[in-house]
């Protein structure tokens, strides 16, 4: 890979360095190959996230300020950073800047912007001394997760960085990865690589540090993300969420498709007080309405509920969405409180080839297999001829762990499609549907039983009209960034008391889910 960046920086010197790193960035993503890239977990920057992150750093009247990038990239980020701190006249004479960039075909990039970078803030009276660190960031830096577990830990050990920014590499690590293990205390399984970025860089901010991201929101919930949760958020307090409603436009020159989220936070200390604080929440379409988001504010406690055992963050960007995510934390029952349970579809396609046909009798060796297209705006249909999914499997006793009784269920769709704004799709299943003694269900349906027993006729419609319900979806929305809607997150949603979703289904059984006005009953 050749680049040509031998005339970048003389020809533009009007230009302002995140503008620069920017056009020389985009020379180099054109030139790697999409291969490189993804195996990176790169993606670099647009200028209007580039701006907005910068001006997320917090005025401070100190002559010497102290800058880490983890993952420094083109450096878009720390000219962001370093443009802010002197535009915006805050007393700064000197940046020291420590950068980590793996990527040897892009460091060539990188120091030219940041040489860039140096004569624009020589031009201001402003020294820059800048060090890229070619080593791994967590493999070096790990060490610091320890304080969670060693009193006699030191935080004087680490350097300490008044400001710490970064657009971290999204790519999963397996368990056995060395940088997994050098983060065990505060993930497990297969975690993601850049919540070990943000974990340790909570841990290397000064007392007063900003901690600036923009990362993948899915850290915001699930099982997987709570040990990070749970420590991250007893070293930072956040400060300002920024979220974007297309998962495509955060990052649209790179194809990216998932949600994004941009988070400041303050290092935390023994006199944060969580109690009355308010974090300011902000929302764009993409980054090229970045500049004009929409703004409010928030209780932190209502962010993220002191509470709640999973730490789930939730970020209501209307009042309306507040409002319904007090209600729904309101109600002090779920799944479990009524013995019920919430599981996966046993039959995995590729692995039951052998079971599954396209034709069959019910009445004679086979049973309804049910997929996600079965569920479809709160209704159950069965069987679709028009879709090329096979609508049978064979009952035998070697297929018999494939399969589960017929009985009264809610079908919960396990995934959204892309850019589908309703994340909740269940349906009712009553086991007098189907005439027949078992069904398979595919992997891609989770449902809702009661194992010890069997769900009622009114609980099935209830509980299905409120997960599809506005309520619900909302809630789940407001915290879950994935299109996957994980079982272990619909077992802890709160439901409202038995005799009401009994009432609902009364309701519904009688009169029709499309006649049941469930703002009137939902308390």
């Amino acid at each position: 890979m050749v680049i040509n960046l031998s005339s970048q920086s003389n020809s533009h010197q009007s230009e302002r360095p995140v503008v620069f790193a920017d056009r020389i960035g985009r020379l180099y993503a054109e030139a790697a190959t999409d291969e490189h890239k993804k195996g990176l977990g790169q993606y670099l920057t647009p200028v209007p996230v580039a701006d907005f992150m910068g001006s997320l750093i917090s005025a401070r009247n100190k002559s010497r300020i102290r800058i880490l990038d983890p993952g420094i990239g083109s450096s878009i980020l720390s000219c962001g950073a370093c443009e802010s701190l002197i535009t915006r006249n805050t007393g700064v004479k000197e940046v020291e800047l420590v950068g980590y960039e793996l990527d040897k075909k892009l460091l060539p990039t990188t120091q030219k912007a940041l040489h860039y970078l140096k004569d624009w803030m020589a031009a201001r009276g402003v020294t820059l001394e800048h060090i890229i660190k070619r080593s791994d960031f967590i493999l070096e830096n790990g060490h610091v997760l320890q304080e969670n577990l060693s009193l006699f830990a030191s935080e004087s050990e680490s350097p300490k960085y008044d400001i710490v920014i970064s657009n971290p590499p999204y790519f999963k690590i397996g368990k056995d990865d060395p940088r997994a293990m050098a983060a065990s205390s505060v993930v497990h399984g297969q975690p993601n690589i850049y919540a070990l970025f943000m974990a340790i860089s909570a841990y290397l901010m000064d007392e007063k540090g900003d901690f600036i991201f923009i990362t993948p929101r899915s850290y915001a919930s699930g099982p997987y993300f709570k040990r990070f949760r749970e420590v991250f958020f007893s070293k930072v307090v956040p400060e300002h969420f920024h979220i974007f409603g297309s998962r495509k436009e955060a990052f649209d020159r790179d194809s990216v498709l998932q949600e994004n989220l941009i988070l400041h936070a303050k290092r935390r200390t023994e006199h944060s007080k969580d109690h009355n604080k308010t974090v300011k929440i902000s929302f764009s379409q993409g980054s090229n309405d970045l500049s004009k988001p929409v703004k409010r504010t928030a209780l932190l406690k209502d962010v993220i509920n002191p509470k709640d055992k999973n730490v789930i963050i939730f970020i209501p960007t209307t009042d309306e969405e507040e409002q319904i995510i007090a209600r729904v934390n309101s109600w002090k029952s779920s799944l479990h409180k009524y013995e019920m349970e919430i599981s996966t579809g046993p039959v995995v396609p590729f692995r039951a080839t052998k079971f599954i046909r396209y034709q069959g009798d019910i009445k004679n060796g086979e049973a309804p297999l049910i997929w996600m297209i079965n569920v479809r705006d709160g209704k159950f249909s069965w069987p679709l001829r028009e879709r090329n999914k096979e609508q049978y499997i064979i009952v035998d006793d070697e297929s018999m762990p494939l399969l589960v009784p017929n009985r009264n269920y809610v079908f919960l769709r396990r995934f959204s499609a892309k850019e589908e704004e309703k994340r909740l799709n269940s349906s009712a299943y009553l086991k007098n549907d189907i005439p027949c003694k078992w069904l398979g269900l595919e992997n891609h349906i989770n449902y809702v039983h009661r194992p010890d027993g069997e769900i009622t006729k009114e609980e099935a419609l209830g509980v299905s009209a409120i997960l599809n319900s506005r309520f619900l979806d909302t809630y789940f929305r407001t915290s879950n960034g994935n299109t996957q809607v994980s079982a272990t997150e619909i077992r802890d949603m709160p439901l409202p008391d038995i005799s009401i979703i009994q009432k609902i289904g009364s309701k519904i059984e009688k009169e029709g889910v499309e006649s049941v006005e469930l703002e009137s009953i939902l308390p």
